[in-house]
């Protein structure tokens, strides 16, 4: 009976599927204001340990700029490493994309000066001590969401970033928006793809030392309600710090972007997957990586796009699911690591096994040492394919696919290079990243708006040649929003 578990759990371990869960809470002294905007993440996960690194992005008062801290959630210790440069541009040349041009920076850089790290063994009184030690405070609502991670044993990091530095001259303030911070390095041990982002939906206090409730601090939520509400609760628990009111931020629509760097496609609950690409991490020249903070898989690889726009009082842990999301469909589609050959034969070990089991007359020592040297004759297989066989095959959609995805942005579509058959039915799905746009083929009679999310295109061209998709809007062509479709 033992090793019927030992067997079964062996196969289950290979066929679980990730999670995802919600990127941190800006802290800030008794007057300055910061409302988030939104968060770019890239994600790197071997199956033992995860690489984060994550750059958010957010708005000041312009007349109360000052210092503030971030504090972020991780599932265990974390190894931190500061970056002191963009690294999200070379992301995008792996998609295919082109980085942003001089002169169409949206938001200025703010640096991380020093940061500390926080074990699950450290109360969260005395890491609230520290916060209110810096000059800063816990908004009210902070205190249960940090129980609950406190409780599943998580780690924290309080990084101290520079806002002082965030401000901007008259003629900036014209044309940059916001800020963003530089990206942190979070590198942890986690058997799931881990985002965390839970903190982000912690409401600031409605109440203020100038501006107090109409109700008398420690009521309760019954006393004034009839009904019981913990949320309640903990606004009426005691009066904030703040000198005045902040501005109510929890449906303010928050942009989260991931860009997740696993063995197969990535999806997720209320993300749009915008686009995917195989890379074959062995064929990039090397002169043309020069990040050293970002290490790349050294076989194949699957990045996965995902795009959010949700409101910040929503933010919750989200399931991530790998490709069709059915882990064993996954494993099928032919992941680098665990591809068909591993899956069939994991399938034939578990025939192979019961028959051991239940027919041959060999003692249970016997039968488990067959038992084992099966599973290295399998998995050994399983790399000899990967290694000769997965790792220099095309890595690139065919030309003809009849599903595509693809990004829309006010500068660029992504990929701008797609393929059609004659008479053959292709579904276009296009994810609009930062608003309403149009995709429009004058030649085919396609002209269709797209809402901000993904709309679905079908085009059957009737005619071979090569012709130009663009947006409509004023500026948007021009500004390099077209591409081409080619039809054979």
């Amino acid at each position: 009976m033992e090793s019927r578990v030992f067997f079964l759990a062996s196969i289950i371990f290979f066929l679980v599927y990730g999670e995802v869960s919600a990127t941190g809470i800006f802290l800030t002294n008794e007057f300055t204001e910061i409302a988030p905007l939104g968060v770019k993440a890239a994600i790197f996960h071997d199956g033992r340990e995860e690489t984060i690194i994550a750059s958010p992005s957010f708005t000041f008062n312009p007349l109360v700029e000052w210092n503030f801290l971030w504090l972020i959630a991780t599932p265990t210790e974390p190894e931190v490493t500061l970056i002191n440069t963009d690294v999200f541009p070379e992301l995008e040349r792996l998609l295919g994309r082109k980085p942003l041009e001089s002169g169409k920076l949206l938001t200025k850089p703010v640096n991380i000066f020093e940061y500390q790290v926080f074990g699950p063994d450290v109360s969260l009184d005395a890491i609230e001590q520290l916060v209110h030690e810096k000059g800063y405070y816990f908004p009210k609502a902070l205190r249960p969401v940090l129980d609950g991670y406190h409780a599943k044993k998580w780690s924290f990091v309080i990084a101290d970033v520079n806002g002082v530095h965030s401000q901007r001259s008259a003629v900036d303030s014209l044309t940059i928006s916001g800020m963003h911070i530089l990206p942190i390095k979070l590198k942890f041990k986690t058997d799931r793809i881990v985002y965390p982002m839970k903190l982000s939906s912690v409401e600031t206090d409605l109440d203020s030392q100038a501006v107090p409730l109409s109700f008398p601090y420690g009521s309760t939520s019954e006393s004034i309600t009839g009904i019981k509400d913990p949320k309640l609760d903990v606004i009426l628990s005691k009066q904030s710090p703040r000198k005045y009111p902040s501005v109510p931020r929890g449906f303010s629509n928050y942009k989260t972007e991931l860009l997740v760097f696993y063995t197969s496609e990535i999806s997720a609950k209320d993300f749009t997957t915008v686009a995917t690409k195989q890379v074959d991490g062995r064929k990039i020249p090397k002169n043309s990586w020069n990040n050293f903070y970002l290490d790349l898989p050294k076989e194949q690889f699957t990045i996965s796009d995902l795009i959010s726009y949700r409101p910040l009082a929503t933010l919750d842990d989200v399931t991530i699911d790998q490709a069709m999301q059915n882990p064993l469909l996954a494993a099928l589609e032919g992941a680098s690591n665990f591809n068909i050959l591993s899956t069939v034969g994991i399938i034939m070990l578990f025939i192979f096994g019961i028959i051991i089991w239940e027919k041959m007359p060999f003692t249970p020592r016997v039968r488990l040492i067959v038992y084992l040297l099966c599973v290295c004759v399998l998995f050994g297989a399983a790399f000899l394919y990967n290694k000769f066989y997965v790792v220099h095959s095309q890595q690139v959609i065919p030309a003809a696919s009849e599903t595509i995805y693809i990004r829309s942005a006010s500068d660029s579509f992504s990929p701008n290079i797609i393929h059609a058959k004659v008479g053959k039915l292709l579904t276009i799905h296009v994810a609009s990243v930062d608003g309403p746009h149009t995709f429009t083929i004058d030649e085919l009679g396609v002209n269709v708006s797209t809402a901000l999310g993904t709309t679905m295109v079908n085009i059957t061209p009737e005619k071979k040649g090569s012709f130009e998709f663009y947006c409509t809007l004023p500026g948007h062509r021009e500004a390099g929003q077209r591409g081409t479709i080619i039809v054979d």
